[in-house]
């Protein structure tokens, strides 16, 4: 948990704002409203969690932000399970779990000042979430920033090609505009992910059925770490 064990540094970081939220604060009442926001927030955080990341301080208004244990394809695989499970509930026509959400991943500095984190690492993932949030597909997809790509996997950098523009978050500074990676098609990354997952599940009961000869019984211990 090497990541967790420091104040501040290098970060991969996950941030994720409700799409149209605030039209739903004003048509709804605001109990409802506020169990709709925190239901879609904790969907997002326990996906975190499964992948490895936490929430560093407490949230604020419709937004979530996740650091992850580890940098490259854990960010990016939890951003496209959280798409695809948003997705599918959308399909369903229930209101109260019908959520859309604009989702990035970055990689950047962090730093932790009495509590309170911050730095370039949350400021640019929050502001790469939002670009083209017009966008007919902004809901579905995941935006990612130079930096976090390429720390990803080789198989994983395939699924995850350049966006059609670049995205302009400070106009006035060198590192300001950029074209992100995007995960048009996070179910496609997802069925890559459990592709590989059972495969591997596959190999190690294959070893774990074929003891060999003098060797003790086979214990299969799983990895150290949250990471999914």
């Amino acid at each position: 948990m090497g990541a967790y064990e420091d104040a501040e540094g290098e970060r991969t970081v996950l941030f994720a704002d409700i799409a149209r939220s605030k039209a739903h604060s004003l048509r709804h009442d605001a109990d409802v409203d506020a169990d709709w926001k925190s239901t879609c927030l904790n969907l997002v955080a326990q996906w975190g969690k499964a992948f490895g990341g936490r929430e560093r301080q407490g949230r604020e208004g419709d937004a979530i932000w996740l650091e992850l244990s580890r940098p490259g394809d854990p960010a990016v695989l939890c951003a496209a399970a959280v798409q695809v499970h948003t997705r599918g509930l959308r399909t369903l026509g229930v209101a109260r779990v019908s959520w859309g959400l604009y989702v990035a991943v970055n990689h950047d500095q962090l730093r932790n000042r009495g509590g309170h984190v911050m730095g370039v690492c949350l400021d640019v993932a929050a502001e790469l979430a939002k670009q083209h949030k017009q966008d007919d597909d902004a809901i579905t997809r995941v935006l990612v920033r130079p930096q976090a790509w390429n720390l990803c996997s080789p198989a994983l950098r395939e699924l995850l090609p350049a966006f059609r523009e670049p995205v302009v978050i400070a106009p006035d500074e060198p590192d300001g505009s950029f074209v992100p990676r995007e995960a048009a098609d996070p179910a496609a990354i997802v069925r890559r992910w459990c592709a590989h997952v059972s495969a591997a599940a596959a190999t190690i009961a294959a070893g774990a059925s074929e003891p060999q000869a003098g060797a003790g019984p086979v214990v299969v211990e799983s990895e150290r770490g949250d990471s999914g």
